[in-house]
């Protein structure tokens, strides 16, 4: 089972790093690097993919008081790192628009849409490495090392081959987790319900 340790240390051997860090809180220079970004590039992977393992639903919070052009307002789950849509309340393939906005405070944010008791399915901010798939840590290992090659190394080309192969996990792995799913359609499809 990974640890935040781990995939720090398969980061830092991916840049060629000779030392490796016991903590992520210790005081050496790989250490302090990878503190500085893993929650960071942790949270923007999970974000730029519709994980399976960070999949979750759940059903919404109303406000009241939506503003003009909208007919609910929710609020918005401090679990949340991405709306991926709003399930319709019938069998549909339309999809349910919604609109996320800043909330009362600095702090909160909410959802806006036009449907009634509306339940969403997210990507839930997953802190816990031992619930990571092999595949998303290795990706978010190329992560976290091209973004601390360049304070560790000043190499810029160590950097450029660092992203070039976080981008090539990245497209192996979103293809790789797309394979947990089924999918039926909804309703009647449109050259059917379409015929007089």
């Amino acid at each position: 089972m990974a640890s935040q340790v781990q995939i720090c240390n398969i980061a830092l051997g991916n840049i060629g790093g000779k030392a490796s860090i016991s903590s992520i809180t210790e005081n050496s220079r790989e250490a302090i690097a990878c503190n500085r970004v893993y929650v960071v590039c942790t949270r923007a992977l999970l974000r730029s993919h519709e994980w399976s393992f960070s999949k979750a639903y759940y059903t919404l919070n109303d406000l009241g008081s939506p503003p003009t052009f909208w007919d609910y307002r929710y609020s918005y789950p401090a679990e949340c790192l991405k709306v991926r849509k709003i399930l319709p309340a019938a069998e549909t393939d339309d999809p349910v628009h919604f609109e996320v906005a800043a909330g009362d405070t600095s702090s909160t944010r909410v959802i806006l849409t036009d449907q009634e008791d509306a339940e969403m399915c997210f990507t839930k901010d997953m802190d816990d490495p031992v619930q990571y798939p092999d595949d998303f840590i290795l990706t978010l290992a190329w992560s976290i090392a091209a973004s601390i090659s360049l304070p560790l190394s000043g190499d810029r080309h160590l950097q450029t081959q660092a992203y070039q192969a976080y981008l090539a996990h990245l497209s192996s792995s979103t293809a790789s987790d797309g394979g947990e799913a089924t999918w039926q359609q909804r309703g009647a499809p449109d050259w059917i319900s379409g015929r007089a």
